[in-house]
């Protein structure tokens, strides 16, 4: 019986020790995971968020003219991405304002992106903010400025399979370039 006891000791004091073991063993042999080619690094989706915005907006002067928007639509999210419809009504209501502007016909005058800078670019999840600031003309009869004006606009992006598309924005700051200061 004393043998028997003193094996029973033994495997109480053992068993910890074998355990601890046996876990470092596992430890040691399992690989640590390695990110894949799909994760995607922040500045990366920075560079992604950037580019988007610059192709899209890319797109409105010549659709400016003729209010086909199909080209610049591809960069916006549905409803059923998730996009805020009054926040798409912001955008598509200053693309109004500004082929009003100035005198000539805004069907017959070409219109230029001088300067389009994306700032506070914030990304939270599968959502983005950034800031667009956009410098435009509106030209007629060749090369003569007809309208000039800022548009400052805070837009609100989602990711979609794998791509960020305009989800809304908020009121548009137009200011007119050429209108004498009051």
């Amino acid at each position: 019986m004393r043998q028997h006891r003193s094996l029973t000791q033994r495997l109480h004091l053992y068993l910890p020790l074998c355990v601890l073991i046996v876990l470092a063993w596992v430890g040691a042999s399992c690989t640590p995971i390695q990110p894949t080619s799909n994760t995607v690094a922040p500045e990366d989706a920075v560079r992604a968020i950037e580019d988007r915005l610059q192709k899209a907006f890319a797109t409105l002067p010549p659709a400016m003219a003729t209010q086909d928007f199909t080209t610049f639509n591809q960069y916006v999210a549905t409803k059923e991405q998730s996009a805020d419809e009054q926040g798409l009504n912001n955008i598509y209501s200053w693309l109004q304002d500004v082929r009003l502007k100035g005198t000539a016909p805004a069907a017959t005058s070409e219109y230029k992106l001088n300067e389009l800078r994306i700032t506070n670019l914030q990304m939270r999840g599968n959502d983005a903010t950034a800031h667009v600031y956009l410098d435009m003309t509106k030209v007629a009869n060749g090369d003569q400025a007809n309208a000039a004006f800022t548009v400052d606009q805070d837009i609100a992006l989602v990711l979609v399979n794998g791509q960020w598309l305009i989800s809304g924005a908020d009121q548009a700051k137009i200011t007119d370039k050429l209108k004498a200061p009051q």
